[in-house]
């Protein structure tokens, strides 16, 4: 990494030309290097905004984001001239999310609001690219991805079912085709979760990379502290509702907006177990079995989910004394 002593928020002080071409080198590096590996291209979104934000430390936002989305042009050409055209769109996505992450830093944002923020662009960005990709009829273009992830779907079911060992499958077949429908009908939440999952972790990439090489406290508190506005509750109540008596279109969307409200209120919950982590010195090691043993089962989880739907009146962390549980102004 580059030494940089200005921390991001000054804008007075501006670094030198060799450490702005390093960067730029690394900037391109990060992006292009997914066409010689394409394969990793999913894995890499998880990371490489992350870095991106890493990289561009201690410049100028009206430096750093005309770097990234140049970078994100040349990876896309050399994308079109190897032929891989999906990761065209991975690259301006990965370049774009860097962009909203370096904005709210600019905008001195919370890690939990750039959180937000970084999951409502990636949602944006997919919409528009099956909008786009469907010219304009996007009803259409939604069946077309309901479509291939079918496909996808039978394949590795069908896989499943070869591996089984099985003489009798009917009952195998009746528990593949409700696997294949729930997950056809909760499609919309599960891109959500996606979506906001790919922010979560290029957060806290960005996070602990900043904080252990510039010295740097980024898209600050720290993950314990973090709190989703009160106000989400009302939707989830709304949502819960039509679920329960709603039927038709009406349900599939609630329970969809109930998935992806209830993936915030998971990682709501598992900042507040961070939070008590913290204040009982739990070791790093002990943490990993634990966040593992409750991740597993989906009782686990959903406890989780409801510890962060009640923190919202309860304040859970205001009691843990390491001044994480004061409520969102």
């Amino acid at each position: 990494m580059v030494a940089v002593s200005t921390p991001v928020s000054q804008k007075d002080n501006k670094p030198g030309a060799a450490s702005v071409l390093v960067r730029c080198l690394l900037v391109c590096a990060t992006l292009c290097l997914q066409v010689a590996v394409p394969a990793a291209g999913p894995f890499v979104q998880l990371l490489a905004p992350g870095l991106l934000v890493v990289w561009c430390q201690g410049l100028p936002f009206s430096w750093s984001a005309p770097m990234l989305l140049g970078a994100a042009g040349l990876g896309g050409a050399l994308a079109v001239w190897a032929g891989l055209h999906p990761l065209v769109f991975w690259m301006v996505e990965e370049a774009g999310l860097a962009v909203v992450f370096l904005a709210s830093v600019q905008r001195e944002l919370k890690g939990d609001s750039a959180f937000l923020a970084g999951t409502a662009f990636l949602a944006g960005t997919f919409l528009m690219a099956l909008f786009l990709g469907s010219g304009g009829q996007f009803y259409q273009g939604y069946h077309q991805v309901l479509d291939v992830v079918s496909r996808d779907l039978d394949k590795s079911l069908a896989l499943y079912k070869e591996a089984m060992s099985q003489p009798d499958t009917q009952g195998l077949d009746e528990w593949l085709a409700e696997v294949k429908s729930a997950a056809l009908r909760f499609l919309p939440g599960m891109l959500f979760v996606m979506f906001a999952s790919m922010s979560l972790t290029n957060i806290l990439v960005a996070r602990l990379l900043t904080r252990r090489g510039y010295g740097l406290d980024v898209l600050g508190p720290r993950f314990a502290s973090w709190r989703f506005p009160e106000a989400m509750v009302w939707p989830g109540i709304l949502f819960g509702i039509v679920s329960l008596l709603g039927d038709g279109v009406l349900k599939e969307l609630s329970d969809n907006a109930l998935l992806a409200l209830g993936f915030l209120y998971m990682i709501q919950g598992f900042a507040i177990i961070s939070c008590y982590f913290n204040k009982f010195n739990v070791p790093g090691v002990v943490r990993f079995l634990l966040y593992l043993l409750i991740s597993v089962q989906w009782y686990g989880l959903l406890f989780v989910a409801l510890m962060g739907l009640f923190d919202t009146w309860f304040d859970f962390r205001s009691r843990s004394g390491t001044g994480a549980g004061s409520k969102r102004s």
